[in-house]
């Protein structure tokens, strides 16, 4: 290998690492061509840039810097997400010390933090996001994992910690990315994130994304798709944001491979257990946010965020249950699961920095209101054959071809006194919540953060 080739090798790797600054210089090169001879060290100098953030203003409602939050967390940037192509929450997780994605039925985002399980503790920008479904990044600035209880900024839930996405708003400066991706399953991925300034102080940006893939798995697929306009205002001290998020994703439903004798089914990593046709899950999504701040000095800042969710799921699958002992058969079975969610929060906060008796301080007062309506609708899968008209809840299928073309109908069961079927479910929930918490900085290295919330 010449000098020429080495030196061109050294530039792109130092340029293609995500750890090193674009500014690469060789300070000194030396090798013989090709003579045999032992060639001098090739030093390469750059600017190392650290992924995630400073600072955040979620983990205590107040823009604190990360150092002196007294909570475990990790903060995954945009530049990392586009380095390291995360696509979900479950890719991000993998670089979150405490935190596991699940499966999640191969329809939503199940994560276990600190060793809770769950589907709904999940926000953006500090509001509650707890549909199931899958997320996208498409739109996200950052990701915030925080691990441990976390009721006293978020409420209900937050056991184990919570997964907040921070979404993209315009920098009121011009700004074009497009990016295309592939993969060797045929599969392709459009994102595009457009800033583009109206005005010295108005500003639209538009991020959209488009996905066609397939797996390694025969017959499973996904195609989703999301748009999310952001328009952006800035009147002296006061900035106002309007936000209106469509996403869409539909994708095979696959509960992967039964287990046989305590372990996964041997040879059947690429087999479809089930009616794949029937076997989907698909989500509409409309989220329309507004968010005000507004300084009236240094010292006092007042925020409100108001957001409103509309969330049509629908949930199909044949899935495989036991094998028997020979090892020749597996049972299928199947349901479905309707969800329409609609969620209305509004949260306002007032924020006063000063000194108290000397000492740094950071006040926060607020309070929250909500309403979650929420209709499910589950019903069972019966297989009908010329044997069964009226169906059967399992049936047994051959391991030689456990993929089949289904007869099914989907009836509601359990049938109460009241006529009603058990399986069906409405609910209301309505919040009403008032929080203070008290930042004081006794020192450098020691700060008390304390709060109540109702």
């Amino acid at each position: 290998m010449t000098v020429h080739s080495v030196s061109l090798l050294a530039l792109i790797f130092a340029l293609a690492s995500p750890a090193l600054a674009a500014e690469v210089e060789l300070v000194e090169v030396a090798a013989a061509e090709d003579s045999g001879e032992q060639g001098q060290s090739i030093v390469v100098t750059g600017q190392r840039f650290e992924y995630g953030a400073r600072e955040t203003c979620t983990a205590t409602r107040t823009c604190t810097d990360v150092k002196d939050v007294p909570q475990s967390l990790s903060i995954v940037s945009e530049s990392q997400i586009e380095d390291q192509a995360l696509r979900s929450i479950a890719d991000v997780l993998m670089y979150v010390p405490g935190a596991t994605p699940g499966t999640g039925e191969g329809n939503r985002d199940q994560i276990t933090l600190r060793g809770n399980n769950t589907t709904a503790d999940f926000f953006v920008n500090g509001v509650r996001d707890d549909v199931q479904y899958f997320r996208d990044l498409y739109n996200a600035e950052r990701i915030e994992v925080l691990r441990g209880p976390n009721a006293m900024i978020f409420g209900r839930g937050g056991g184990g910690g919570v997964v907040n996405r921070v979404t993209k708003r315009s920098s009121f400066r011009a700004y074009r990315e497009a990016a295309l991706q592939g993969d060797t399953e045929g599969g392709f991925r459009l994102t595009g994130d457009f800033d583009q300034p109206l005005g010295k102080t108005i500003g639209l940006r538009l991020n959209g994304v488009y996905e066609n893939a397939e797996s390694f798995r025969r017959d499973v697929g996904i195609e989703r798709y999301g748009v999310n306009p952001v328009l952006g205002f800035g009147f002296g001290d006061t900035r106002i944001d309007v936000s209106y998020e469509f996403f869409h994703d539909r994708r095979t439903a696959d509960r992967g491979i039964p287990a046989f004798q305590g372990r996964p089914l041997r040879g059947f990593d690429r087999t479809f257990f089930g009616d794949p046709e029937q076997s989907f899950a698909d989500i509409d999504a409309h989220v329309l946010s507004l968010a005000v701040e507004h300084r009236f000095s240094d010292a006092v800042t007042l925020r409100n965020r108001t957001s409103y969710g509309d969330y049509d799921k629908f949930y199909q699958n044949i899935f495989p249950g036991t094998v028997n002992a020979a090892g020749t058969q597996v049972a299928l079975s199947a349901y479905n699961d309707t969800v329409k969610r609609q969620n209305l929060f509004s949260q306002t906060d007032l924020i006063l920095e000063g000194d108290l008796g000397g000492l740094s301080h950071t006040f926060l007062l607020g309070f929250e209101i909500g309403r979650q309506d929420t209709v499910g609708r589950r019903r069972n899968g019966f297989f009908v054959s010329a044997a069964n008209p009226n169906g059967v809840g399992s049936i047994n299928v051959p391991l030689t071809s456990p993929t089949v073309d289904a007869d099914l109908i989907f009836l509601p069961v359990n049938i109460n006194a009241a006529r009603t079927p058990s399986n069906f479910n409405e609910g209301e929930a309505s919040i009403l919540a008032f929080y203070a918490q008290e930042q004081l900085r006794l020192s450098d290295h020691f700060e008390i953060v304390a709060g109540l919330r109702y």
